[in-house]
């Protein structure tokens, strides 16, 4: 279960008529609205086990979009969270209009084609096994190739972003 502060935290992100539809590439790979989410650096502060849970709950509106059913654990899990933080934004965007779904099915590919395109360019990927509705994943790129361009010499986080410029411009 959540910390109290991430919970008190996620009941002041209250649903917003007028909140922007946004992209998250990764770690959510669709789309969400700013209301919905705390702010990155806020996110980046919550310890990681309430991180997880977030996402989680991410997961699951994801089946609730797409008119699957949850598991007894998968329901569970949601109510727990939903009666301790009801105001939470995401809790009244169970539906989709018809544009907002077309826009996710885009964002979805776009997503899944960026993930792929960059997850080629490593030099190794492993895959871990589904756990809460998330997958998780590593990527090693070594940077002591002359790949970029750049000397060797060069420090990392130069290598890193030649790289990473390289993945963006390569299109």
């Amino acid at each position: 279960m959540l910390r109290q502060e991430t919970l008190t935290h996620l009941s002041t992100l209250t649903y917003r008529p007028d909140a922007k539809r946004q992209v998250c590439i990764l770690p959510l790979g669709s789309i969400y609205w700013d209301d919905e989410l705390p702010q990155m650096a806020k996110f980046a502060a919550f310890p990681e086990p309430d991180r997880n849970e977030i996402l989680r709950v991410f997961a699951l509106r994801l089946k609730f979009w797409d008119r699957q059913v949850l598991s007894d654990e998968d329901r569970q899990f949601w109510e727990s969270i939903r009666s301790v933080a009801p105001n939470w934004a995401i809790f009244r965007r169970l539906e989709l209009s018809d544009t907002d779904r077309l826009e996710r099915e885009e964002i979805e590919r776009a997503c899944a084609k960026e993930f792929e395109e960059f997850l080629a360019s490593a030099d190794e990927v492993s895959v871990g096994e589904p756990k809460n509705g998330m997958q998780s994943f590593s990527a090693t790129f070594k940077l002591n190739k002359d790949e970029a361009g750049l000397p060797l010499n060069e420090s990392w986080w130069k290598r890193v972003s030649a790289k990473l410029k390289q993945f963006t411009t390569r299109k």
